[in-house]
């Protein structure tokens, strides 16, 4: 699904903008949305508890391929 870009920064903040976010403010929306969401905002947290990390599943080679949009 591809989001509108409606000239409002989505975050929230009010900003206008001809893209989705003000600049930085999509890391920002991502942090709010997984406290909301999953009432946790460290990524670290949420890795481990899919099973990620330093002695779980390497997330760059199960990624492979992936590219920032």
């Amino acid at each position: 699904m591809n989001a509108p870009k409606v000239g409002s920064c989505y975050c929230g903040c009010g900003k206008d903008t001809k893209s989705h976010f003000a600049p930085g403010h999509d890391g920002r929306a991502a942090s709010m949305l997984r406290y909301v969401v999953q009432e946790e905002s460290s990524i670290a947290a949420l890795l481990l508890a899919a099973g990620y990390g330093p002695n779980g599943k390497n997330l760059k080679a199960e990624a492979a391929g992936w590219e920032p949009r």
